[in-house]
């Protein structure tokens, strides 16, 4: 997971730190406004939108642009914290989501397979749940069977 906290206007590093995909060091940025690291700047609007209606923004997706210019889509959780002079700071953490996206993206792959497969199959298929019928692919309207009633 890469973790970095931003307690605006500059980055603040916290000791388990990792840096996004290694590119950037302490030094690029601490004193660096978060600003310039937003590849699309929608996303930290929306980000201090859900803090301003919510107090907190948890998990808002956005998407950072590396020192090489690559994006590293990220999820964001953020909310305002009084700073040591008592000043008012928005203090977040991104984490790098891009193994969580591959994951997903393949699930989602794994699931229309599995849907074509039982779209397709030549026997029928039901799902009942809670005593009602949910789901039955194609075949099943054309089966020769008859439901049983219970006794």
């Amino acid at each position: 997971m890469s973790r970095l906290v931003w307690m605006g206007p500059y980055w603040r590093w916290v000791p388990d730190c990792h840096l996004v995909q290694g590119q950037y060091k302490r030094e690029d940025l601490i004193g660096t406004s978060a600003e310039d690291l937003y590849a699309d700047p929608d996303s930290r609007d929306a980000i201090l939108e859900a803090i301003r209606q919510r107090g907190r923004a948890i998990d808002v997706p956005a998407m950072f642009r590396n020192r090489d210019g690559s994006l590293v889509p990220c999820s964001i959780s953020a909310t305002i914290a009084r700073g040591a002079e008592g000043e008012l700071r928005t203090v977040a953490t991104w984490r790098d989501i891009t193994g969580r996206q591959q994951a997903e993206r393949a699930a989602g792959a794994g699931g229309d397979r599995y849907r074509s497969l039982v779209e397709q199959w030549f026997a029928a298929i039901v799902v009942i749940q809670d005593n009602e019928l949910v789901y039955c692919n194609p075949a099943a309207p054309k089966s020769s069977a008859t439901p049983r009633t219970p006794s």
